[in-house]
């Protein structure tokens, strides 16, 4: 019987897994509330209920990889996300669940372009917490 876990492949490390295998263990790995929100949001995704404007201003452009690490730090404002919650989300793909200094990076560029609005905070050895700037509404929320 094989491991309903393991990876599909040659098993080097950056390449692609069975994708349900790979959602598995990234909620397995979770706090469970955060497991069952995570799970929520890729339900509505792949139903098309997600909100489609979450991350998007009018007047600054997030490019995919950085939206979508605004996206999951977002919907967990105010609290750390792993770093290894968010490769596994970011990098699903990877059997090493993406590099430490490619989260890295990636915080530091949407970092850049929150200035002003809010705060990607690194907690070291935690993780990252989004924090907005007091008294900030954004713009997707206005609508609600």
């Amino acid at each position: 019987m094989t491991n309903p876990r393991a990876p599909v492949g040659t098993g080097r490390p950056g390449r692609a897994r069975d994708p349900v295998a790979a959602f598995r263990a990234t909620l397995e790995d979770m706090r469970p509330r955060d497991a069952v929100d995570h799970a929520v949001h890729v339900f509505a995704e792949l139903t098309g209920q997600a909100s489609a404007t979450v991350g998007v201003w009018p007047d600054r452009h997030l490019p995919g990889m950085e939206r979508a690490l605004f996206c999951l730090l977002y919907r967990r404002e105010g609290r750390i996300v792993s770093g290894e919650a968010l490769r596994a989300a970011l990098w699903p793909d990877r059997d090493d669940g993406g590099s430490d200094n490619g989260l890295r990076v990636l915080a530091h560029y949407l970092k850049k372009r929150m200035r002003g609005v809010a705060v990607i905070e690194c907690v070291i050895g935690e993780g990252y917490r989004l924090v907005r700037a007091p008294g900030t509404l954004f713009p997707w929320e206005t609508d609600l």
